[in-house]
């Protein structure tokens, strides 16, 4: 359950105008004053103050910038995550005190755009009166420049651009009785507005305020499987963010935040942004901060609000169902599926086979996912509480949900026609493009796959990724296993990692806690399965409530985040000013390399560099390919992806891949020796 209004920032045309206005009007002035005598030295010694300030505290805000970054990166990771643990203790005290905070830092913001906007005008006018005409010009020059950077800071929320179409609202006297749930939820948490009903695909309810109402987005998945009283609570849930809203919370605080990175990403206006870097650093940093313990403070706060206007057993019921479903995602992930490109046209009724598909499972699994409700552990980055916790706002202790059974006639009905709805809505969106879909996900696999059985099914280092990916596609996923466990058994231990990573992921999604094992020895091997397969191991440990694992690879995790940070992330890229070396392979392996990498280029391949880039006792090295200027988008990424594939199992050698025209400017090329082929001079 999510608020998903992203208001966009844009520039307002009328205030450019008078800005241009101003402009042409300060042009004039100093002809208007032209016979005016010189004031004399003391006026130019004052008017020029002001400007040595500016000048100075410009300087000030890029050394504070460069200082402040160099002291955020030398923050101990295990420091950083304590910092954002210690954040959630006492959440209500620190949500207060962060939004104070940030609160502070708008006003002065505030009150620095303007000022610095208005301020070199009057200086400027005075400038040009006492006769100061130089300075009149460079102080008109910073209240441009100034200025500028006001307008671009203008908050303008686009109400239309994401706004849904009219005839996407549900027509209200066709759905009287969930717009009347909508509206006592609505008011139930004070808020005020029309409200407007759109019906989606999924298993998601959102809310959106605009300015002609708020429009509520209720998943057809989500709807169909929940009863009335379990509906209004999640209404009740979602009117609650609304009223969160109008308290400005997700409104001036997120704005600013969005407003910041809108208009210091255009790098051309760069210059509007000088007076403004110490105020968007300090926001930019505690709102990341605010995010964390803001989110899980609002998700508090709109259960209660289940709590005081509903049914608490409904609200848990939901708030369970959806827990479910969640649970049922996890284990599907690496289960065998048919295609819906399997028939010559799209599914007519896809929302409802996904739906029986989720009450099945649900039917088959639910006692064990409720034992798995009962023991999960609250993830420390998680901006929603466990589900057991929020049964624990409702003052609820038992794992229970409530069926359909009796859901009125008109409640009944109305469920009903959205799903079929829903169904038609999709059938409607896939149909056009069905064909060309099903021919890249569905057919091209399926010949790929049928090359490979006619062969034998031959197991080649290089290429099984690309048949475990064909057979994931077409919902083989049982064979693209026992493709992996072949493959563990038949390679080298650089060529199985894939095969390792896999199989461990199919185990921890099935709860087989052997998986960790896998996952541990994979990422060993190759540290690119580090952080995924970490991720999900500390996952399938919350899920399990496993605190022992969790704690283990916890530090684990610590440990190798703090080594990313100090040099692991830095050897990885090529930039400018990089100190590179030749690359002192092992003998033969340059060899093998390079005759690998022709043959997964078909030919296409201008040159190919090798250079190594090397920090603290860490060290990668890079290989640059550089394609024939002529190469389709569909060729390039098959070349890359081949040759990835083949540095990835080759061995144990930490390689990274570059493509020459996103690094061209590095300098790479002046390394001696760094170029190991050149299509003209092999030839």
């Amino acid at each position: 359950m999510s608020n998903n209004n992203v208001p966009k920032n844009k520039k307002k045309g009328i205030i450019q105008l008078i800005m241009l206005a101003l402009f042409l009007t300060l042009l004039i002035i100093p002809f208007a004053f032209e016979s005016r005598e010189y004031a004399g030295v003391l006026s130019t010694v004052l008017l020029s103050v002001p400007l040595v300030l500016y000048v100075i505290y410009d300087i000030v805000s890029i050394v504070f910038y460069k200082i402040s970054l160099k002291k955020l990166k030398s923050v101990k990771v295990a420091e950083g995550n304590q910092f954002m643990v210690s954040k959630l203790e006492n959440i209500e005290k620190t949500y207060e005190a962060d939004r104070n905070k940030l609160f502070r830092i708008l006003n002065v913001a505030e009150t620095q755009k303007w000022g610095f906007s208005f301020l070199p005008y009057v200086l400027c006018c005075i400038s040009v009166f006492t006769g100061n005409y130089l300075l009149g010009v460079i102080w008109e020059f910073f209240g441009i420049m100034m200025f500028g950077g006001a307008i671009m800071r203008i908050n303008v929320e686009d109400f239309k651009s994401t706004r849904p179409f009219q005839n996407d609202v549900l027509d209200r006297k066709e759905y009287p009785l969930l717009y009347g749930l909508a509206e006592k939820a609505s008011e139930q948490n004070g808020c005020k507005g029309k409200i407007r009903l759109v019906s989606v695909p999924g298993f998601d309810v959102s809310i959106q305020v605009y300015r002609d109402g708020q429009y509520v987005y209720i998943g057809a998945g989500t709807l169909s499987i929940m009863n009335e009283q379990e509906m209004y609570a999640i209404l009740l849930h979602e009117f609650s963010h609304s009223d969160l809203e109008k308290n400005y919370l997700n409104i001036k605080l997120r704005n600013h935040f969005l407003m910041i990175n809108v208009a210091r990403s255009d790098k051309a206006a760069g210059i509007f942004h000088f007076p403004y870097v110490i105020p968007d650093y300090l926001f930019v940093l505690n709102y990341a901060i605010f995010e964390i313990s803001g989110s899980v403070y609002n998700e508090t706060k709109t259960d209660e609000a289940m709590l005081k206007g509903g049914n608490p057993h409904a609200a848990a019921s939901a708030l369970i169902k959806l827990a479910h479903n969640q649970l049922a995602d996890f284990e599907t992930e690496v289960e065998d599926f048919e295609s819906i490109y399997i028939c010559e046209d799209s599914i007519k009724k896809l929302q409802t086979l996904v739906v029986s598909e989720f009450l099945k499972k649900e039917n088959e699994r639910s006692e064990f996912w409720n034992t798995l409700l009962e023991k999960e552990i609250q993830a420390r980055n998680a901006s929603h509480p466990i589900t057991r916790t929020r049964l624990k706002t409702l003052s609820v202790d038992k794992f229970e949900t409530e069926n359909c059974d009796n859901d009125s006639e008109q409640y009944a009905s109305e469920k009903k026609r959205i799903l079929a709805k829903t169904d038609e809505d999709m059938y409607k969106s896939f149909s056009p493009h069905y064909k060309e879909a099903k021919a890249e996900v569905y057919d091209k696999p399926l010949e790929n796959l049928t090359k490979w059985e006619e062969a034998g099914r031959p197991l080649d280092a290089l290429t099984y990724r690309d048949i475990f990916n064909n057979l994931n596609s077409l919902g083989r996923r049982k064979e693209a296993f026992e493709l992996c466990e072949r493959a563990v058994n038949e390679f080298d231990e650089a060529a199985a990692a894939f095969g390792i990573y896999e199989c461990g992921v199919r185990k921890l999604h099935a709860f087989d806690a052997d998986g960790v094992d896998l996952i541990i020895k994979a990422a060993d091997i190759n540290d690119n399965y580090f952080d995924s397969g970490m991720d999900l191991i500390m996952h399938y440990a919350r899920l399990t409530g496993n605190q022992q694992l969790l704690d283990e690879y916890r530090e684990r995790v610590l440990e190798y985040g703090q080594k990313q940070k100090d040099y692991l992330n830095e050897i990885g890229v090529l930039k400018r000013g990089d100190k590179l070396e030749p690359e002192p392979l092992k003998e033969g392996q340059l060899e093998a390399d390079i005759k690998a990498i022709l043959e997964i280029g078909e030919g296409k391949i201008e040159q190919i560099y090798l250079v190594r880039k090397s920090q603290g006792p860490e060290f990668k090295s890079h290989y640059i390919i550089r394609l024939n200027k002529q190469v389709q988008d569909e060729d390039y990424r098959r070349i890359f992806n081949g040759i990835f594939n083949y540095l990835d199992t080759v061995s144990d050698w930490p390689y990274c891949l570059n493509v020459y025209n996103e690094v061209r400017k590095v300098g790479f090329e002046k390394v001696k020796g760094s170029c190991v082929y050149d299509k003209m001079k092999n030839k």
